[in-house]
């Protein structure tokens, strides 16, 4: 498998701003998938799944109340001139992978899974360093034009408390391979 990364999500809001979980009560949220809309139905929002290209409007127009999005997403999709607030929530990452089918690697050599391997983790590693760098400079690019909102400890204490059913929903969903990613994500 060879991640790739989108970088952490962030939360954003208009007129309010969301800081702790008490903040969602009642909100419609922009989601994007069912683990995401899963972390919006723990804080008793409701999830609206939509594509990125659709934010702008939707914020706009009040279909939704707030968002989860990339920080990244923020800066290039100009939303911050249609919400307020940006808290760094950071309660997920957005990532991709490739996967291989198993016949497919066990027909592979030694050498040849090496090489793979190795390639997938340097991609991995320059993946994470390039989507840090461009998350530092879209926080710079937005510091004077939207309100960021950086958390407590306490605060995401709460967060994690009210969330902590999404990792069961997730379980259930995605079976024993769920449940062996959780338990490595654990160790990590």
């Amino acid at each position: 498998m060879v991640p790739s990364f989108w970088g952490a999500i962030v939360l954003t809001k208009g007129d309010t701003p969301i800081v702790v979980p008490a903040d969602a009560k009642g909100k419609k949220i922009r989601s994007f998938g069912a683990t995401i809309s899963d972390t919006i139905e723990a804080l008793d929002a409701a999830p609206t799944i939509m594509s990125g290209s659709k934010q702008f409007l939707a914020y706009q127009n009040g279909t939704v109340d707030a968002g989860m999005t990339g920080i990244t997403a923020v800066q290039s999709r100009k939303l911050y001139e249609v919400m307020d607030h940006l808290t760094l929530t950071n309660h997920a990452d957005i990532e991709f992978i490739v996967v291989i089918n198993n016949d497919v690697w066990n027909g592979l050599s030694e050498k040849e899974q090496a090489i793979i391997t190795k390639a997938g983790q340097r991609v991995e590693q320059e993946l994470r360093t390039s989507i840090a760098n461009k998350e530092a400079e879209a926080r710079k690019y937005l510091a004077d034009k939207i309100n960021i909102i950086e958390l407590t400890d306490e605060q995401r204490a709460e967060w994690k408390k009210a969330t902590s059913s999404v990792v069961d929903a997730y379980v259930e969903r995605a079976g024993a391979e769920g449940k062996a990613i959780v338990d490595a994500a654990g160790k990590l």
